[in-house]
């Protein structure tokens, strides 16, 4: 049976396919509303109040389920990458079918919402693996005695590990962490100063590694090394040399009355020279302030005091009557007072050196192989020569007492021989440049060893009042003792004199064309020197009186060793 083509007894009607269709029936008639949309069927059915106003129930719509098939994302295969996906499962949302009774003299209307279908989505987030590569500055910078971190960083997918070789300054060290970085800190030691190259890595295991130079700096603050008080004499030529200390290299200024007849002349290697004659009755204190600067912290500064003795200023004690100096084949040769030493038939041979007894009446002879010759009332206790030591003897010293003496080698080891003269230490075992020289301290009980470079170290009662260790000078070759012992000169193979502690300046003869240096005595007052080359020329300065030279005589041999007779 069909009211208006709607059928009544239950059967149904195939769904169709396009928009929403609606059909109305007749008041007062049972009837099924039909509705299509979006490809899905839902019926409803109203009936009509029964003659007592009682709303008759009508039972729910039964909508077939609507099935929509899996999304399906096929897999995507991308080399070096990293691939996320996300997927929204499919939803499908029905509205709620209301049916209203509608009034007596109109027909009943029925409102059905739209059914609505989300199809699945797939999102795919692709992250590509990249190479590593360095990203921090190529160079880093430090100052001494001051803690400082530097920071490396780098980039790449998945995060570099970073890292480092190569000699790094003393006091820093290298820290790697997990995020691409790295810290190189600490602090640099209080005396260190330079550049220090190394390599830096980071891998991530994508490509090849990536390598960068990077150059550490270390920096010092300037400072003075040279002696605050210097002496002249009037009317007496003189040189001093103002040594200072810094990385980078120090400038070094002067302000102030310099005493007339000297000037200042600062050089490009952190040392300046005051030089020149003081002019007669300019005798008296001197006072001009030094700066140094270097770009580092604060400039340094010094009082120098130039102390101007008067030309007839008498010594305090004696000068000395004459000195010996020997050539490398053991040939002596004795000037003013002094004399030859009885010595037997020895035959000395590649002697390096030479030492004189306290009381001046005996001397002794040192070789390269380590054998000691002794002359005079200079008594022999022993040698290395027995020993066969891969390194040479460069030094030799007598106690204070005379009952023994020491013998040094050029790396640094220290030998006491006698019933006097303990060992307080030795330069073995470090890695410093050659050992050129060696002496006690007025009691004995110390003594100082002396390198190449102007390495100065000290053992026993020793002090330390400087050194040229970081100075661009030329080679040392000799060193003296202040009579206190509370300082003390080293010299150059050119002739230039550098004095610390209470040692005073007389002069240098690094201006002077003169053969190579090759020894060095200070005169028992302090206040004069001696300096003598390979040739034989000898240079008093100060107060030290000259006795002769062999400038102009063909010695056998270069000289290698000096000593005084006073």
């Amino acid at each position: 049976m069909s009211t208006n083509g709607v059928p009544t007894d239950g059967g149904r009607e195939q769904p169709r396919r396009g928009p929403s269709r609606r059909v109305a029936v007749a008041a007062g008639s049972a009837a099924l509303l039909l509705v299509a949309t979006g490809g899905v069927t839902l019926l409803a059915q109203w009936v009509p109040a029964s003659a007592s106003g009682a709303a008759a129930r009508v039972p729910a719509a039964r909508v077939p389920a609507a099935r929509v098939p899996d999304a399906r994302v096929p897999d995507a295969r991308v080399p070096d990458t990293v691939a996320t996906t996300t997927t929204t499962a499919p939803t499908t949302t029905l509205a709620t079918t209301t049916t209203t009774s509608p009034p007596t003299t109109s027909a009943p209307t029925t409102t059905l919402a739209t059914t609505t279908t989300t199809r699945p989505s797939s999102t795919t987030t692709t992250v590509a693996r990249v190479a590593p590569k360095i990203t921090s500055a190529v160079t880093a910078g430090f100052q001494a005695g001051v803690y400082a971190s530097f920071t490396i960083t780098s980039t790449g997918t998945p995060w570099p590990a970073i890292g480092e070789s190569g000699k790094l300054p003393p006091g820093l060290s290298f820290h790697g962490e997990s995020d691409g970085k790295a810290t190189i800190s600490g602090t640099p030691a209080a005396t260190d100063g330079g550049d220090y190259p190394v390599t830096i890595t980071a891998s991530n295991g994508v490509g090849t590694a990536a390598t960068e130079r990077l150059l550490i700096t270390v920096v010092r603050a300037p400072s003075f090394t040279s002696a605050a008080v210097v002496h002249c004499t009037a009317g007496t030529a003189m040189s001093f040399t103002v040594l200072s200390s810094g990385v980078p290299t120090p400038t070094i200024g002067e302000s102030g009355a310099l005493p007339a007849g000297l000037g200042f002349h600062p050089a490009a290697n952190g040392t300046a020279t005051i030089s020149g004659t003081p002019g007669a009755g300019l005798d008296g204190t001197w006072t001009v302030t030094l700066t140094a600067s270097n770009g580092v912290g604060r400039s340094a500064t010094q009082r120098l005091e130039i102390v101007v003795a008067p030309k007839s200023a008498p010594p305090s004690v004696p000068t000395g009557s004459g000195y010996w100096y020997v050539t490398s084949g053991g040939e002596l040769v004795a000037m003013g007072g002094a004399h030859p030493a009885a010595g037997g038939r020895q035959r000395p041979s590649q002697v390096v050196a030479m030492a004189a007894t306290t009381d001046h009446a005996g001397y002794y002879l040192l070789s390269r192989t380590g054998r000691v010759f002794n002359y005079g009332d200079a008594p022999w206790y022993g040698s290395l020569a027995h020993l066969h030591l891969s390194t040479p003897s460069v030094a030799i010293a007598v106690s204070a007492s005379d009952r023994g003496y020491y013998v040094v080698t050029r790396a640094g080891g220290v030998y006491g021989f006698g019933q006097e003269a303990p060992l307080y230490g030795s330069i073995g075992r470090r890695k410093v440049a050659a050992v050129v020289a060696f002496a006690l301290t007025p009691d004995g009980r110390g003594y100082w060893i002396v390198t190449a470079a102007g390495n100065v170290f000290q053992f026993g009662d020793a002090g330390f009042y400087g050194s040229l260790a970081h100075q661009r000078v030329p080679k040392v070759v000799a060193f003296g003792v202040s009579p206190s012992g509370h300082g003390y000169w080293l010299v150059t193979v050119n002739g230039e004199v550098f004095n610390f502690g209470d040692a005073v300046s007389w002069g240098s003869i690094s201006t002077r064309h003169v053969p190579p240096v090759a020894g060095f005595a200070a005169n028992p007052d302090g206040r004069g020197y001696w300096i003598v080359t390979t040739k034989g020329n000898v240079f008093n300065l100060g107060d030290a009186r000259f006795f002769g030279s062999s400038a102009h005589t063909r010695l056998l041999g270069s000289v290698t060793g000096f000593a005084l007779d006073y």
